[in-house]
């Protein structure tokens, strides 16, 4: 760089003075928008009860009924108010109901909102990733309530593989 100061050339000290312009004013640039809030993220609000109430209706009508916590429907609705696309599809499911239209006949956004909210209550995702608390609500998941069955990881006696065998022989139950 010494060298482009000492250059004998005339154009070299204006080129340099220019570069250092530009490097200056993109590390101005840059440090300018590092310091500004990120305020073009979507900011998801807390739902309103009446909200959560008409999404619980939704989903119970997607999914052909079950138990709906609402701690759940609330997350749900957060993670709807997040996405744009999904959300103005959840408003247009939510003005159809209580009787929703067939798959084919809803609008794009509106079949991919009624998708997410059955991955939501199934599977335990959004948006094809695992929901945040989803070690917590897995045995809680609707796939349970309609196989009507607990989840495999529950243990209904706990403690009871830590007693001895019986030492009966087992009589088979049609003898």
């Amino acid at each position: 760089m010494s060298d482009l100061l000492h250059d004998s050339q005339p154009h070299s000290l204006p080129m340099l003075l220019n570069r250092r312009r530009v490097l200056g004013a993109i590390s101005g640039g840059a440090l300018i928008a590092a310091l500004r809030p990120p305020t073009s993220l979507a900011q998801a609000a807390t739902p309103t009860p009446e909200t959560v109430a008409q999404l619980k209706a939704l989903s119970q009508s997607l999914c052909g009924g079950g138990v709906f916590d609402d701690d759940r429907t609330a997350q749900l609705a957060s993670l709807f108010a997040g996405d744009p696309t999904l959300n103005a599809g959840l408003e247009d499911l939510l003005s159809q109901a209580p009787t929703l239209p067939p798959a084919a006949e809803r609008s794009a956004n509106a079949q991919a909102a009624a998708q997410e909210i059955l991955l939501y209550w199934y599977c335990g995702e959004f948006k094809g990733q695992p929901v945040e608390n989803h070690a917590e609500v897995y045995t809680q998941l609707q796939a349970w309530q309609a196989m009507y069955t607990p989840a495999w990881t529950t243990c209904k006696v706990y403690g009871a593989w830590a007693d001895p065998p019986t030492m009966t022989p087992q009589q088979p139950e049609i003898a």
